[in-house]
């Protein structure tokens, strides 16, 4: 699961790597005792149940729904915008936060240079690009109508995050 999404730096400190951008469930024994958490309890090994019914209404940021776009994805996506070959290392950062190391989730900065190009691209160059990404082993299974569908939504959250000075960051989790 991958969540592309927008924050000044003060609103990304109060980002739960936990939830991501997703309001946090609350246990109904924490309620019972008036404190909320932000954690998910049960998969900490505690023994209360997990909420049966969570409504994932809105995120607290915008946000892109962007699974199946993990680094590779990205870094493939930026040197076809590009028109050349980039250095992966360049593009690919380390996390900013970690739920858990092995297991996640994960919280990482997207490439200026990725969000400057994407959001600078014209709706043509978009179109010719869509091709050649689905065509990579990474986008196994995408069509072009979705990837482009993906490519413009994450254009327009690109442009917004310029226009309002705010970064762009994705969350995520196994």
């Amino acid at each position: 699961m991958h969540d592309i999404f927008i924050a000044t730096d003060d609103e990304l400190a109060e980002v739960d790597v936990e939830w991501g951008v997703w309001p946090a469930l609350e246990s109904p024994s924490q309620e019972r005792h008036g404190t909320a958490t932000t954690r998910r309890w049960w998969q900490r090994g505690r023994a209360e149940p997990r909420p049966t019914a969570a409504p994932r209404t809105e995120p607290l940021h915008p946000t892109v729904d962007a699974k199946g776009t993990g680094d590779i994805p990205l870094v493939t996506l930026e040197m076809l915008l590009a028109g050349e070959r980039i250095d992966d290392v360049d593009l690919v950062s380390d996390p900013i936060r970690v739920g858990d190391l092995e297991e996640g989730p994960w919280l990482f900065g997207v490439n200026e240079r990725l969000v400057r190009r994407l959001a600078d691209a014209h709706e043509g160059q978009v179109a010719e690009i869509v091709g050649p990404w689905v065509a990579t082993e990474e986008m196994h299974g995408w069509s072009e109508d979705d990837a482009l569908t993906l490519l413009v939504e994450l254009a327009d959250l690109f442009r917004r995050a310029q226009a309002e000075h705010k970064r762009v960051f994705r969350w995520t989790s196994l």
